[in-house]
Protein backbone atom coordinates (compact mmCIF):
# COMPACT_ATOMS: atom_id res chain seq x y z
CA UNK A 1 0.00 0.00 0.00
CA UNK A 2 1.93 3.17 -1.04
CA UNK A 3 1.44 6.63 0.24
CA UNK A 4 2.39 8.58 3.32
CA UNK A 5 3.04 6.68 6.54
CA UNK A 6 1.19 7.52 9.74
CA UNK A 7 2.46 10.78 11.18
CA UNK A 8 4.57 11.70 8.16
CA UNK A 9 1.84 13.98 6.85
CA UNK A 10 2.59 16.30 9.79
CA UNK A 11 6.24 16.52 8.77
CA UNK A 12 5.24 17.18 5.17
CA UNK A 13 2.69 19.85 6.15
CA UNK A 14 5.23 21.46 8.47
CA UNK A 15 7.87 21.52 5.75
CA UNK A 16 5.47 23.03 3.24
CA UNK A 17 4.37 25.58 5.85
CA UNK A 18 7.95 26.61 6.61
CA UNK A 19 8.73 26.82 2.89
CA UNK A 20 5.77 29.16 2.38
CA UNK A 21 6.84 31.65 5.08
CA UNK A 22 9.19 33.69 2.85
CA UNK A 23 6.61 33.70 0.07
CA UNK A 24 3.67 34.68 2.29
CA UNK A 25 5.75 37.29 4.07
CA UNK A 26 5.90 39.16 0.77
CA UNK A 27 2.20 40.04 1.22
CA UNK A 28 2.94 43.20 3.27
CA UNK A 29 5.20 44.46 0.48
CA UNK A 30 2.55 43.77 -2.12
CA UNK A 31 -0.08 45.60 -0.05
CA UNK A 32 2.24 48.59 0.41
CA UNK A 33 3.07 48.72 -3.31
CA UNK A 34 -0.60 48.44 -4.27
CA UNK A 35 -1.48 51.29 -1.91
CA UNK A 36 1.28 53.50 -3.26
CA UNK A 37 0.18 52.86 -6.84
CA UNK A 38 -3.50 53.43 -6.17
CA UNK A 39 -2.92 56.58 -4.18
CA UNK A 40 -4.17 55.36 -0.82
CA UNK A 41 -7.28 53.78 0.54
CA UNK A 42 -5.99 52.27 3.77
CA UNK A 43 -5.76 54.31 6.96
CA UNK A 44 -2.19 55.34 7.74
CA UNK A 45 -2.13 53.27 10.96
CA UNK A 46 -3.08 50.13 9.02
CA UNK A 47 -0.37 50.80 6.46
CA UNK A 48 2.17 51.27 9.27
CA UNK A 49 1.36 47.77 10.55
CA UNK A 50 2.14 46.36 7.09
CA UNK A 51 5.39 48.34 6.92
CA UNK A 52 6.52 47.01 10.32
CA UNK A 53 5.56 43.46 9.30
CA UNK A 54 7.49 43.89 6.06
CA UNK A 55 10.58 45.00 7.96
CA UNK A 56 10.45 42.17 10.51
CA UNK A 57 9.58 39.19 8.31
CA UNK A 58 11.99 37.49 5.94
CA UNK A 59 10.72 37.91 2.42
CA UNK A 60 11.51 36.48 -0.97
CA UNK A 61 11.21 40.05 -2.29
CA UNK A 62 13.91 41.56 -0.05
CA UNK A 63 16.44 38.74 -0.08
CA UNK A 64 19.62 39.48 -1.98
CA UNK A 65 19.13 38.37 -5.55
CA UNK A 66 15.37 38.05 -5.10
CA UNK A 67 13.24 35.09 -6.06
CA UNK A 68 15.66 34.02 -8.79
CA UNK A 69 18.49 33.33 -6.33
CA UNK A 70 16.13 31.68 -3.85
CA UNK A 71 14.99 29.39 -6.65
CA UNK A 72 18.60 28.71 -7.64
CA UNK A 73 19.45 27.68 -4.07
CA UNK A 74 16.40 25.45 -3.93
CA UNK A 75 17.30 23.80 -7.25
CA UNK A 76 20.89 23.27 -6.06
CA UNK A 77 19.50 21.38 -3.08
CA UNK A 78 17.04 19.33 -5.12
CA UNK A 79 19.76 18.45 -7.65
CA UNK A 80 22.47 17.83 -5.02
CA UNK A 81 23.11 14.31 -6.31
CA UNK A 82 23.54 15.42 -9.94
CA UNK A 83 26.41 17.89 -10.22
CA UNK A 84 25.99 18.22 -13.99
CA UNK A 85 22.36 19.31 -13.48
CA UNK A 86 23.40 21.89 -10.89
CA UNK A 87 25.92 23.34 -13.32
CA UNK A 88 23.32 23.35 -16.12
CA UNK A 89 20.88 25.28 -13.89
CA UNK A 90 23.68 27.68 -12.91
CA UNK A 91 24.48 28.27 -16.59
CA UNK A 92 20.80 28.80 -17.43
CA UNK A 93 20.30 31.34 -14.63
CA UNK A 94 23.54 33.08 -15.63
CA UNK A 95 22.30 33.28 -19.22
CA UNK A 96 19.00 34.80 -18.07
CA UNK A 97 20.88 37.40 -16.02
CA UNK A 98 23.21 38.17 -18.93
CA UNK A 99 20.31 38.69 -21.33
CA UNK A 100 18.28 40.66 -18.80
CA UNK A 101 21.17 42.98 -17.95
CA UNK A 102 20.04 45.94 -15.87
CA UNK A 103 21.00 46.02 -12.21
CA UNK A 104 22.38 42.49 -12.33
CA UNK A 105 24.88 43.35 -15.05
CA UNK A 106 27.78 41.39 -13.57
CA UNK A 107 25.82 38.75 -11.66
CA UNK A 108 25.89 36.48 -14.71
CA UNK A 109 29.59 35.92 -13.99
CA UNK A 110 28.52 33.45 -11.32
CA UNK A 111 28.76 30.89 -14.13
CA UNK A 112 32.50 30.88 -13.35
CA UNK A 113 31.62 28.95 -10.17
CA UNK A 114 30.95 25.92 -12.39
CA UNK A 115 34.63 24.92 -12.36
CA UNK A 116 34.92 24.70 -8.54
CA UNK A 117 31.52 22.99 -8.42
CA UNK A 118 32.77 20.24 -10.73
CA UNK A 119 36.01 19.87 -8.77
CA UNK A 120 34.27 19.44 -5.39
CA UNK A 121 34.55 15.82 -4.25
CA UNK A 122 32.03 15.98 -1.39
CA UNK A 123 34.63 15.89 1.38
CA UNK A 124 35.49 18.48 4.00
CA UNK A 125 38.44 20.66 3.09
CA UNK A 126 41.73 21.11 4.91
CA UNK A 127 40.35 23.21 7.76
CA UNK A 128 41.04 26.74 6.51
CA UNK A 129 38.11 28.21 8.47
CA UNK A 130 39.90 31.35 9.66
CA UNK A 131 41.23 32.08 6.17
CA UNK A 132 37.67 32.35 4.87
CA UNK A 133 36.48 34.37 7.86
CA UNK A 134 39.11 36.93 6.88
CA UNK A 135 39.06 36.49 3.09
CA UNK A 136 35.34 36.97 2.52
CA UNK A 137 34.97 40.42 4.14
CA UNK A 138 38.40 41.48 2.84
CA UNK A 139 37.59 40.65 -0.77
CA UNK A 140 34.18 42.38 -0.54
CA UNK A 141 35.88 45.52 0.81
CA UNK A 142 38.53 45.26 -1.90
CA UNK A 143 35.92 44.94 -4.65
CA UNK A 144 34.02 47.90 -3.21
CA UNK A 145 37.17 50.05 -3.21
CA UNK A 146 38.01 49.06 -6.79
CA UNK A 147 34.46 49.75 -8.01
CA UNK A 148 34.40 53.10 -6.19
CA UNK A 149 37.70 54.14 -7.75
CA UNK A 150 36.51 53.07 -11.20
CA UNK A 151 33.28 55.02 -10.77
CA UNK A 152 35.22 58.12 -9.69
CA UNK A 153 37.45 58.02 -12.76
CA UNK A 154 34.75 57.08 -15.29
CA UNK A 155 32.32 59.80 -14.29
Amino acid sequence: MGGVKDGEWRKIAGGVGIALIPILSAVPYLVIMAQLESGGGFPLQFLRVFIVAALLLPSIITTEGGYLMVGLGLLFYILRKWRWAQVAVLAAVSAVLFIRGGDATNQWLMVLAAAPMFMYNGEKGSGMKWFFYIFYPAHIIGLYVVSTLLMMYWH
